[in-house]
This record gives C-alpha cells, structure tokens and sequence, in this order.
C-alpha cells in the first residue's frame, strides 16, 4: 500500500486529500457550474460527475477506471435523471456493501412531499430543492459536508 505521501492530489488517503464528491445530474451545464463552484470554493473539493444513475452506479463500483478505493467521500444526486430517479440509484447502493455507507444529498428542482419522503425512505441523507443562487447551491453543499465531518474540515466521517 503507498504511503499517505505517495498518493496522487484527491486521492482519500492522500495526507492533504480534497473531499471528494460525485456529482450525478442530466444537466451538463449544472455539472459544469457545480464543479466550478466546488473545486475553486472553500474549502476546495475533488469533483467527479457523471449524468446517469447507471454511470453513477459503474463509476463507484470502479467500473469507470477508477479504483474502487477512490469512492467519493459523499454525493449530490439529482431526483429525476434519464434513466431511473434517485430512490432507485438509492435502493441499487444499499445493496452493494461498497457504496452503502456513501452519503447521499438529493436535489430536486421541484419541493414535492413525495419525493422528499421516497427519498429519505431509500438511504438519502438530506433531500433539498435546487437553489437557483450559485453562492446558495455551494454554501448547501459545503453544509452538507460540513454536518458529515464534524467541526474539524477533516475529511473522515462520523
């Protein structure tokens, strides 16, 4: 095993480790504006994306030529995506023991009771309406982070 020294920039092991997040959402635009925010914000994260539930499912499984080592410390997902919504990515985590324990934020464009509850019934950690201010969108995710971790930045969970 390489040394906390040894590993690359974003790798969770690495001594001086980004967080890392993966964010899953349809919206290419969105992706690029959040990636933006988060990886040049305080404090800065290591971002991976994908559009998919199926491409989010393939990347955490190490399926995308990423090692399985290099999950993401958390994820933002988007409710409804293409090709399932977000209790299905959800459902499909927790029975894979590798991604269970993966803290999940589900956005949505719309505030439905439903969804939040369909959410929350499925594994989600938090589920929130998408803000539409950028310094809103960031300051919820750095929140979110923040709540996982505790008062230090560290980026091991409680």
């Amino acid at each position: 095993m390489a040394a906390a020294d040894d590993l690359p920039r974003g790798h969770p092991r690495a001594r001086s480790a980004r967080p890392t997040v993966l964010i899953v959402d349809d919206n290419v635009a969105f992706l690029r504006v959040v990636r933006a925010l988060l990886e040049e914000g305080d404090p800065p994260f290591t971002v991976y994306e994908v559009e998919t539930g199926e491409a989010a499912l393939a990347f955490m499984a190490g399926e995308r030529g990423i090692p399985a080592a290099w999950r993401p410390a958390f994820m933002v997902l988007d409710f409804h995506l293409p090709d399932m919504d977000a209790p299905e990515v959800l459902a499909r985590m927790r029975r894979r023991a590798g991604m269970r324990d993966i803290p999940v934020l589900v956005l949505s464009q719309a505030e439905w009771a439903e969804d939040e509850a369909a959410a929350a019934a499925a594994g989600s950690r938090r589920f929130r309406t998408k803000p539409s201010e950028l310094e809103d969108l960031h300051a919820l995710i750095v929140q979110f982070w923040r709540d996982l971790t505790g008062p230090s930045e560290s980026p091991v969970l409680r």
